[in-house]
C-alpha cells in the first residue's frame, strides 16, 4: 500500500515531526498515527486520538494554493493559537480526497501539511513552585524530568590550598516581645544580615574574582523558566545571589545572572523540602544560564 510522509505541526507546543501514513488512509487513522507518535517521544503523553482537531496546513493566496512553510517563523505562529485560515479534516474523510492530499500528491520542501489541535487536558502544564517544594513534589520532578542523584562527599584541602580561615557561626538575630520572650526573627527578617554576613566573609575572593552578593526582591521570580522539551514550568526566586559585580553597578542586568556562581536560600531550620527547594533552584538556574557554574 502506498504511504506518503507528512509533516505535522503541534499548535500551543510550536513542535514539528513527520508521520507517515497511506494514501488511502482515513483522517482518523492518521489521528492514531500522530498521536502514537507524541507517545513515542513523550512517554507521558496520553490523548484519546479521536480528541485531536486537525487542520489541513494550505490556503488560497490568490490564484496560488500554498502551503505552510516551515520556516523561523513557524514556532511563533504556533504558539500564538488556533488560526481560523485553515480547514478542518474530518475524521471519516479520505486523505486523498481531493479536497485533501488528492491521489497524485507529492511533498515539498520545507512544508507543514497537518496542523494538530491538542485537548485542553493534554496541554495542560505541571508547575513547580520553588518555596513550595517537598519530599513528595521533589521526587515527582526527579521523575518527570528523568533526574538521578548521585551522593558526594566533601572535597578535603590539598597542599596547594590556603590554610583554612576560622569562620563565626551565623546567630540568628532575636528580639523581646516585652513580656521576657525572645522571638526569633523570620527568614525574611534575617536575609539582609545573612548577606553581609557573607560579604563579610569572602569579601577577599569576591574582590579577585569581580563578584558581588546581591539580595533577591521579593517580588522577583528570577529563577522561572519553562522547562525545554516537558510542559514544565519552574517558578519561583531565591534570597541571595552570588554574581558579576556587575550587578550590582547595573542592577538591570540581575535578571541575567551573568556569571552567577553561588544561590542561597537563608533558613533557620533544614528538612526535606528545604533541599528540595534547593535543587529545583539549582535546575532552574541551569536552565537560564549558558556558561556552566
Amino acid at each position: 500500500m502506498a504511504e506518503m510522509e507528512l509533516e505535522c505541526a503541534v499548535y500551543g507546543e510550536g513542535t514539528v515531526f513527520p508521520v507517515n501514513i497511506a494514501r488511502n488512509a482515513k483522517v482518523n487513522a492518521l489521528q492514531k498515527a500522530i498521536a502514537n507518535e507524541k507517545k513515542d517521544v513523550n512517554d507521558r503523553f496520553k490523548v484519546d486520538p479521536a480528541a485531536l482537531t486537525l487542520y489541513l496546513a494550505r490556503k488560497k493566496e490568490g490564484e496560488e494554493i500554498k502551503w505552510l512553510k516551515d520556516d523561523r517563523h513557524v514556532k511563533d505562529f504556533l504558539r500564538g493559537g488556533i488560526s481560523a485560515e485553515y480547514e478542518e479534516m474530518r475524521p471519516t474523510w479520505k486523505l486523498n480526497k481531493k479536497e485533501l492530499f488528492s491521489p497524485d500528491f507529492q511533498p515539498g520542501e520545507e512544508q507543514i501539511h497537518v496542523l494538530v489541535e491538542l485537548p485542553k487536558a493534554a496541554t495542560k502544564r505541571k508547575r513547580y513552585v520553588h518555596s513550595d517544594m517537598s519530599s513528595n513534589k521533589g521526587n515527582a520532578l526527579l521523575q518527570d524530568l528523568n533526574i538521578r542523584l548521585k551522593p558526594v562527599g566533601t572535597v578535603a584541602l590539598t597542599a596547594g590550598d590556603s590554610a583554612p580561615v576560622q569562620v563565626q557561626a551565623f546567630e540568628w538575630e532575636s528580639v523581646c516581645d516585652g513580656s521576657g520572650q525572645n522571638i526569633a526573627l523570620s527568614e525574611e527578617q534575617q536575609r539582609d544580615r545573612y548577606r553581609d554576613y557573607v560579604e563579610y566573609n569572602i569579601g577577599d575572593v569576591l574582590t579577585a574574582k569581580e563578584l558581588c552578593v546581591l539580595g533577591v526582591e521579593k517580588s522577583k521570580n528570577i529563577l522561572s523558566v519553562a522547562v525545554p522539551g516537558h510542559d514544565i514550568d519552574l517558578v519561583g526566586r531565591t534570597d541571595i545571589l552570588v554574581l558579576s559585580a556587575l550587578a550590582e553597578q547595573f542592577p538591570h542586568y540581575v535578571e541575567l545572572l551573568p556569571e552567577v556562581k553561588m544561590l542561597i536560600e537563608v533558613k533557620r531550620v533544614m528538612n526535606t523540602g528545604c533541599s528540595f527547594q534547593a535543587l529545583l533552584e539549582l535546575i532552574a538556574l541551569d536552565f537560564l544560564v549558558d556558561d556552566h557554574y
